[in-house]
């Protein structure tokens, strides 16, 4: 097996160890499943589609400082802070703060065409993302479930650039 992938593995069996040279845990598929089903935007959705879900996530690992532009050109995914802290920034002004199972979904990203946005964590910081494709493909398949994912993500989870303006 390649490099990255030993260390992944190694990391899941002892614990707090290098994953491509930054220091955070690799969360197990179980944990992250048990950690989708207490978001409010996943809470009607049953644990057999999360974990098909997670088929089209991957961990994104930042550290303290490092910062990820979301560009019109960039905007494939949803992003889930897992574990971290992380200032939402527009304009070089601090919008919102998000920590842990904070959902940047997609009313909130499709404000991206007026003006980038920039994760700045202030913490080491784990990232779940969804390939947002992939996520719109698998609620097609399920009626049931689409609308109640479309019922909870209006309840607050997807908010616009301006509501988040009015909270930071």
């Amino acid at each position: 097996i390649d490099k990255e992938k030993k260390a992944d593995i190694d990391s899941m069996i002892l614990g707090k160890e290098k994953i491509r040279n930054l220091h955070f845990s690799k969360p197990l598929t179980i944990d992250k499943v048990f950690f989708l089903t207490k978001i409010r935007i996943f809470k009607p959705v049953p644990t057999a589609f999360l974990v098909n879900l997670l088929d089209y996530t991957e961990e994104l690992y930042l550290r303290k400082d490092q910062k990820l532009k979301i560009t019109e050109e960039t905007n494939n995914y949803f992003y889930i802070v897992y574990d971290g802290y992380v200032n939402l920034i527009q304009r070089d002004i601090v919008i919102n703060n998000l920590t842990e199972s904070e959902f940047l979904g997609e009313i909130l990203i499709e404000d991206i065409a007026e003006n980038d946005l920039v994760l700045h964590p202030l913490v080491d910081t784990v990232f779940i993302r969804i390939f947002k494709e992939k996520l719109y493909e698998l609620l097609s398949n399920d009626h049931e479930i689409a609308l109640d994912f479309l019922h909870y993500s209006s309840l607050g989870a997807g908010l616009t650039i301006k509501d988040l303006g009015k909270t930071a």
